[in-house]
C-alpha cells in the first residue's frame, strides 16, 4: 500500500534551500504477495522520477536524499519557474520498478513575477505632471 506523500511545496528561485517534507515509508502485506519473497533479506529502496525533467545543469535543482527521505530544492535559475511533479516509486532489489508510487508536486516560483513595488505616494507631487518630450525628471 502506497505511502502518504508530503504535501506540495512552493519554491521562490535563488532563495536559501528548502527540504521537503519526508514521506512515510511504504508498507505491504507481504504474506500475500508472493513477488515480495525477499523482502527479509534486503531493504526498500525509492527512486525519484520529474515531470518535466531537470536537464543537466539542473538537473541537481531537485535532489532525493534517501537517509531523511525529503528533497532537497535549490537554483537560480529563474528559467526554470514552473510546477514539476515528483513521482517517488518503490524499487525492487533487481532494479524493478514495483506499482507502487506517490506523487507530489514542487512549484518554482520566479522572485521577479512574484515582487511587488510599494512606494510611498506622499513623495510625489499631487498631481504628477511629464510632458513626454520634456528632460528626465528625477
Amino acid at each position: 500500500m502506497p505511502a502518504v506523500p508530503p504535501p506540495d511545496e512552493v519554491y521562490i528561485i535563488a532563495r536559501p534551500l528548502l527540504e521537503t517534507a519526508p514521506f512515510d515509508n511504504f508498507t505491504v502485506d507481504l504474506v500475500a504477495d508472493p513477488l515480495f519473497d525477499w523482502y527479509d533479506e534486503c531493504p526498500w529502496t525509492y527512486q525519484t522520477t520529474i515531470v518535466p525533467a531537470l536537464v543537466s545543469p539542473d538537473d541537481i535543482t531537485i535532489v532525493y536524499d534517501p537517509v531523511t527521505q525529503t528533497h532537497d530544492v535549490f537554483t537560480q535559475n529563474i528559467a526554470l519557474a514552473g510546477v514539476y511533479t515528483l513521482t517517488m516509486n518503490l524499487i525492487r532489489p533487481s532494479g524493478a520498478i514495483t506499482a507502487f508510487s506517490l506523487s507530489f508536486d514542487v512549484t518554482l516560483v520566479d522572485p521577479c513575477i512574484a515582487a511587488t513595488f510599494t512606494f510611498d505616494p506622499t513623495i510625489l507631487p499631487n498631481p504628477y505632471e511629464y510632458v513626454l518630450s520634456q528632460p528626465k525628471d528625477i
